[in-house]
């Protein structure tokens, strides 16, 4: 997958399931919370997908820091 993430960098896509790939395999170090970050960024005019990103990262906080509570969160 990160053989194309140059080429992906603006595709929703993409970062939903490298978060999907991410998520099944249990790897949440690392860059996750930065393409967690590309996916909400990338959904903001796509209110189901917002959603479903919203109510991850709710289940999710402990894994989140403040950065990425303050871009979920905003309006």
């Amino acid at each position: 997958m990160n053989a194309t993430e140059n080429k992906s960098a603006l595709d929703y896509y993409y970062w939903n399931n490298k978060l999907l790939y991410l998520t099944t395999n249990k790897l949440y170090q690392g860059d996750f919370e930065i393409n967690f970050q590309n996916a909400v960024n990338l959904s903001k005019n796509n209110s189901d997908i917002k959603l479903a990103l919203r109510l991850f990262y709710l289940r999710n906080i402990p894994r989140f820091s403040k950065e990425t509570q303050d871009l979920v969160t905003s309006k």
